[in-house]
């Protein structure tokens, strides 16, 4: 557990709790950040910070959708950052409690996104004040945030799957665009989720986003949500393009197979016509007769150009 003090523009990290003592003076504000939770992390949540038994229990179930909860003294918001690695995108839960000068952040593993809004509150505290609810901004803004380039590189794997289902389609490369729907498909439900939440957050009358200025940068990461939400959609609907555009391939790929293959009988064919033509039972063969010297180099040519006419013809076919 992290404990950051906001105290005259500086936050600075501290293992003190004196919450009564913080939390009754509007001169500070407390950021504890929670990784598991512990066990006594839990308790803290329960008998110190008083917070709604349902929430503490939302919180331990690490299985819940993203959304925003007001109770009597408190705010709870669940969201969900995401995080490319390779071609798997992760997407982790983050709880966060607000009240008063109090912000608590609970995530079972170690969040990039919680670093960089520290960072960036650390830049701005030094020349503005800090409240709870700009805090939550700068926590709602750095994980809608971390879907961006999650989404470029999706874009980009796309573009390249593409090209090379153009050039080899594969049953690997379907799998690819089937796991890269459904990554699309869970980003867009989780973002309609969070951009139901601002229906809340937003409010005139909510206790926590009590400035109008905050409001104006809920607006900005909202217009944000409705891009991702917009991009997720078209990924989608640009996958579904890209599986009609590998069964195009692959037929394509199987009338190269079929022609192939036609050719190969047709040429068989004429060889076996040739051959049983001059293997015939007769004591004198037109051209040419049984005994003459350059018998078998005449059949041998009379095959091949045989063949290479049978190809030219096709080919010029193929290219019509």
């Amino acid at each position: 557990m992290r404990i950051l003090l906001y105290e005259g523009r500086t936050f600075s990290e501290t293992k003190a709790l004196d919450l009564e003592r913080w939390l009754g003076s509007d001169q500070y504000i407390v950021w504890v950040d929670m990784v598991g939770p512990s066990p006594d992390d839990t308790r803290t949540l329960r008998e110190v910070f008083r917070f709604h038994p349902v929430a503490i229990d939302q919180v331990l179930d690490h299985k819940q959708r993203p959304k925003v909860e007001e109770y009597a003294e408190h705010l709870f918001t669940i969201m969900n950052s995401a995080q490319v690695d390779g071609s798997d995108v992760y997407f982790r839960e983050v709880d966060i409690f607000v009240r008063d000068n109090l912000i608590v952040t609970i995530h079972r593993f170690p969040e990039p996104a919680i670093d960089e809004a520290r960072r960036r509150v650390n830049e701005t505290c030094t020349i503005k004040g800090i409240t709870t609810g700009y805090l939550l901004y700068s926590l709602i803004q750095v994980i809608v945030d971390s879907y961006f380039p999650v989404l470029d590189r999706i874009e980009q794997q796309l573009e390249h799957l593409e090209d090379e289902i153009i050039d080899q389609p594969s049953r690997d490369k379907l799998s690819r665009l089937f796991h890269t729907k459904r990554t699309a498909a869970e980003i867009y439900r989780i973002a309609a989720q969070q951009r139901d939440m601002f229906s809340v957050l937003m409010r005139e009358e909510s206790p926590i986003i009590n400035q109008p200025t905050l409001r104006y940068y809920l607006r900005d990461v909202y217009d944000h949500l409705l891009r991702i939400y917009d991009s997720a959609n078209t990924i989608r609907d640009n996958v579904s393009s890209a599986v009609d555009l590998f069964f195009s391939a692959q037929s394509q790929q199987l009338n190269q197979y079929i022609n192939r293959l036609t050719l190969i009988t047709i040429a068989t064919g004429v060889l076996a016509v040739v051959t049983g033509f001059f293997g015939m039972n007769f004591d004198t063969m037109w051209p040419i007769r049984f005994d003459n010297p350059n018998g078998v180099l005449f059949v041998i040519t009379a095959i091949i150009l045989t063949i290479s006419l049978l190809w030219a013809v096709l080919e010029r076919q193929r290219r019509q």
